[in-house]
């Protein structure tokens, strides 16, 4: 699964998300994030990661990914579309805490949850 791509690996995805337990998502995620190429590990993390970010492990894969050059838009993307306090907390702390990467990305997580907040719908 990590070395194939494209539609075969988006329909594999969209079944795991759909059919596994959360546990088997979470180790499937953390795989794929581990080993696969970048562009199949964003798919990854946007099949399966929307519906495990209440899982701290999840959570912190996120944060630590937004430094990364090639996942840490995807992981943005994800972050964003949280309610979450505690995700929305560290977001807001880390986009305040300096001029790097990660703080970049954290801002424009920002950016972007605030269209999706304003109407009260996610």
């Amino acid at each position: 699964l990590a070395a194939d791509g494209g539609p075969g690996l988006t329909a594999a995805l969209h079944w795991a998300d759909a059919a596994l337990p959360e546990t088997e998502r979470i180790d499937l995620l953390q795989r794929l994030l581990r080993d696969a190429p970048p562009a199949s590990a964003a798919l990854a993390i946007a099949a399966l990661a929307p519906g495990l970010l209440r899982h701290p492990e999840v959570a912190d894969r996120l944060f630590a990914l937004l430094a990364d050059p090639a996942l840490g838009a995807a992981a943005a993307l994800i972050l964003s579309h949280s309610d979450a306090p505690d995700v929305q907390g560290r977001l807001a702390g880390l986009a305040a805490a300096g001029d790097d990467l990660s703080a970049h990305r954290a801002a424009v997580a920002i950016e972007a949850a605030r269209p999706a907040n304003a109407g009260g719908e996610r």
